[in-house]
C-alpha cells in the first residue's frame, strides 16, 4: 500500500484534513499507528478530531478503529484569558477569562500577546464538547486545545457532567498531547491524570505540562449506558475544562465538590488558584 506522509504539516490542529482524494490502496501515516481511510473516518465519526486522530494511540486505535459513529450533538465555545505577569501580580489583580467570538479568536496570534507596559498577556484556548453515537452507546468528549501557552502550569481540571439518567459504561480515557512544530512526528503524549467519578459526572486533575511548545491539547472521553428502563428523550454533556492561574499547592482531586450541570465544583480553599470559566453543554434530543 502507498503511504501518505501526512506527517508533512499538521494543519489539522487548527483546521480539517481533506482525506477526499484517499484511493482504497493508500493509507493514512499517523503518529503511532498507520491507518486506511475507512479506519480514519471511523474515529472522526465517532467524534474525534483530525488531530486526536492523528496522535491515537496503538491500542485506542486498535479497539476502536472498526467502529462506526455518528455526532448527534457537538458545542464548541473560545476563550481569552488576560493575567498580569509574574513581576505585577498581586492578591487584587486576578486573572480574568472570558468567552469570545471564533473572529476574535482567530485574530489572537499563537505568540502570547503582552500590552504595551509588558504588564498584562493574553492566552487563549478552544474547547470542545461532543455527544456521538457509537455502537450502540453515547459517548461524551471534551477537548481543549490551546492557541497561546499559558504561563502557569500547574494542576488543571478537565470534566464532564451528566445526566443521573446515563451511566458510565467501560474506562475513562485521557490524554494530554504536546508539540514542539506543527508537524505530527514532534508530538508527544502524555496519560498521567487521577480521576473522579460520580453519578453526575467524570472529572479528572493533570499538570498542564511545562516546556515550550507549539500546540498543546487535553482531551477526555467515556462511553455512557442508559440507567434505566424509561426512554429517554435527552441527553446533555456538560464539557468543563478549568485552568490554574496561580500554581496549586496539592493535588485537587480530592477537592472536587461536585461535576454536574454545573461543571466542576471545587471547594473554598483552592478556588483562588483557578479561573471562573463558563461550562460548553452539548446538548441532544431525541429517542433512546
Amino acid at each position: 500500500m502507498k503511504k501518505l506522509k501526512f506527517l508533512t504539516v499538521l494543519l489539522i490542529a487548527v483546521g480539517a484534513l481533506n482525506i477526499s482524494n484517499v484511493k482504497a490502496n493508500e493509507v493514512i501515516e499517523g503518529r503511532n499507528v498507520t491507518m486506511t481511510k475507512e479506519e480514519y473516518e471511523n474515529l472522526r465519526s465517532q467524534g474525534f478530531s483530525d488531530f486526536d486522530v492523528l496522535n491515537i494511540s496503538e491500542s485506542e486505535f486498535n479497539r476502536l478503529k472498526n467502529l462506526k459513529g455518528k455526532i448527534v450533538s457537538e458545542e464548541v465555545k473560545y476563550y481569552k484569558t488576560t493575567y498580569p505577569t509574574s513581576r505585577f501580580y498581586t492578591a487584587t489583580v486576578k486573572p480574568i477569562t472570558e468567552e469570545i467570538t471564533k473572529e476574535e479568536y482567530d485574530l489572537i496570534g499563537e505568540v502570547v500577546a503582552r500590552d504595551s507596559t509588558n504588564t498584562l498577556e493574553t492566552v487563549a484556548r478552544k474547547i470542545t464538547t461532543t455527544i456521538s453515537l457509537v455502537s450502540g452507546k453515547y459517548r461524551y468528549n471534551i477537548s481543549t486545545n490551546w492557541k497561546t501557552m499559558p504561563s502557569v502550569r500547574s494542576y488543571d481540571l478537565i470534566g464532564i457532567g451528566m445526566d443521573n439518567k446515563v451511566k458510565l459504561s467501560g474506562a475513562v480515557t485521557f490524554a494530554q498531547v504536546f508539540c514542539t512544530s506543527t508537524l505530527v512526528s514532534s508530538c508527544s503524549s502524555l496519560t498521567a491524570h487521577n480521576l473522579k467519578k460520580t453519578s453526575t459526572g467524570i472529572g479528572a486533575s493533570f499538570v498542564l505540562k511545562s516546556g515550550t511548545y507549539k500546540i498543546i491539547t487535553v482531551g477526555l472521553y467515556f462511553d455512557v449506558v442508559k440507567n434505566t428502563s424509561s426512554t429517554i428523550t435527552s441527553q446533555k454533556a456538560v464539557g468543563h475544562y478549568v485552568h490554574a492561574t496561580e500554581k496549586v499547592p496539592y493535588d485537587p482531586i480530592t477537592s472536587i465538590l461536585s461535576i454536574g450541570e454545573y461543571g466542576i465544583i471545587i471547594d473554598s480553599s483552592l478556588q483562588g488558584h483557578y479561573e471562573t470559566i463558563s461550562t460548553v453543554k452539548a446538548t441532544w434530543t431525541g429517542s433512546w
